[in-house]
């Protein structure tokens, strides 16, 4: 995975502020810990097909979380992209992305909430593999072609197993294309965007 200037510089910027914010967040929130799982994502112009598993990673901070209505604010890195899994026509594309999830909740019922908002994301690097003349593949990084910055609708669901250990399913459908139209990225003239559906555990740490 090949990494950017840009994208370098504010991941050590998230980096530095979840560090040092740490602390006051804590002290704050009413609840805060980890999370990660499995995201099935792809590159759609509006179809569902050549998904890609990937996996997603991070940490929350929930505050309010002893009312039926509370915020909540996440700093993941996830896996992204597109395969078409097919040999002969290969054009995959590898994705990876640092999110910070920012989301109003409601418990429903007991346990049981639904969360809304949006996500911001900034690209780390990415590839895409292609099949070449005489069946070989390629790999190329497409990190300098692509938009660096992601901005992405989130509808989820989420179910408290016990005190500590939670489930989650959630969906986002970015807003942001990949590129314009003049860019090499299309699908057969369709802009290309970020579609993902997560699927996690949680565990709280306090």
């Amino acid at each position: 995975m090949r990494l950017t200037g840009n994208a370098v510089t504010l991941v050590m910027l998230f980096t530095c502020i979840f560090g040092f914010s740490r602390p006051s967040i804590a002290q704050k929130a009413q609840q805060y810990g980890v999370k990660g799982g499995l995201a099935l994502t792809t590159l759609t112009d509006g179809s569902m097909d050549n998904i890609k598993p990937g996996l997603q990673l991070g940490a929350y901070a929930k505050l309010g979380g002893q009312y039926a209505f509370f915020f909540k604010a996440e700093i993941l890195v996830t896996q992204k992209g597109s395969w078409n899994w097919n040999d002969k026509n290969l054009r995959n594309y590898s994705l990876y992305y640092a999110e910070l999830p920012l989301m109003y909740g409601i418990e429903v019922v007991e346990n049981f909430t639904l969360n809304i908002g949006i996500q911001p994301a900034i690209l780390l690097g990415g590839t895409l593999r292609s099949a070449q003349d005489g069946g070989d593949t390629n790999t190329e990084p497409i990190g300098r072609d692509i938009a660096r910055f992601d901005f992405s609708t989130l509808f989820g669901v989420e179910y408290a197993l016990n005190d500590t250990y939670f489930l989650g399913s959630r969906f986002n459908y970015s807003f942001v294309p990949l590129q314009n139209y003049q860019g090499e990225l299309t699908r057969d003239g369709q802009l290309l965007q970020n579609m993902a559906l997560q699927l996690y555990l949680g565990m709280r740490l306090k």
